[in-house]
């Protein structure tokens, strides 16, 4: 299977250690052999790099046997706070629709509730494509305490086709809420038993 995954949340060059549970996810996935390619906005801002110098990726780069696409996305910090998905849907159009010509994704994985899935949701509806969102916990439950951002939060994951989130405590908040508890799918975090195993101490 050919999948896209598209989120802010996921390491760079510039910011290695970024998200690092996204980037394990998808090597899993790489692992049963599926083919991965990620869109990982990075936020930018006219006369940024001036006001605050940081280093940004490459625009396009490889990582293992990922293809990373870093599309600067178009942000203003601290003002227009209830737009900025728009600003990503706007910064990114064009990146998207040329990915899924080229790409072909069998499926669409859209990484975090808002931006990342109130952005581009509209967009794999429009051209009919199968994709799920991945909701993390604070995309949904901060949000939808947040009166502005309540209504395109749960607009979305009522729309979205398939959802997953890690713990059924998160699927129990969602269906609370109305989410249809049917296409919610949690998932317990692995553990890479190679970082992490008990050692025997000599002494």
């Amino acid at each position: 299977m050919h999948i896209l995954f598209i989120s802010r949340l996921f390491p760079n060059q510039a910011k290695p250690n970024r998200a690092l549970y996204n980037r394990q996810l998808l090597f899993a996935l790489q692992k049963l052999g599926h083919k991965v390619y990620v869109i990982a906005p990075v936020l930018w801002f006219p006369g940024g790099k001036i006001i605050r110098p940081r280093p940004f990726p490459p625009v396009e780069a490889k990582l293992d046997r990922e293809y990373i696409y870093h599309p600067r996305l178009f942000y203003t910090p601290g003002i227009f706070i209830y737009w900025h998905y728009l600003f990503y849907r706007w910064s990114i159009r064009g990146h998207f629709y040329r990915m899924v010509n080229e790409f072909h994704p069998d499926h669409i994985i859209l990484g975090f509730i808002y931006p990342d899935a109130v952005a581009l949701a509209p967009f794999c509806r429009k051209l009919q494509l199968d994709y799920s969102v991945l909701v993390l916990g604070s995309d949904f439950r901060l949000r939808t305490r947040q009166s502005k951002f309540k209504n395109l939060v749960m607009t979305t994951l009522h729309k979205s086709p398939l959802i997953f989130c890690p713990g059924l405590a998160l699927k129990d908040d969602m269906t609370t809420d109305g989410i249809e508890g049917s296409k919610i799918i949690p998932f317990n975090n692995g553990v890479d038993c190679k970082l992490f195993y008990p050692q025997i101490n000599a002494d």
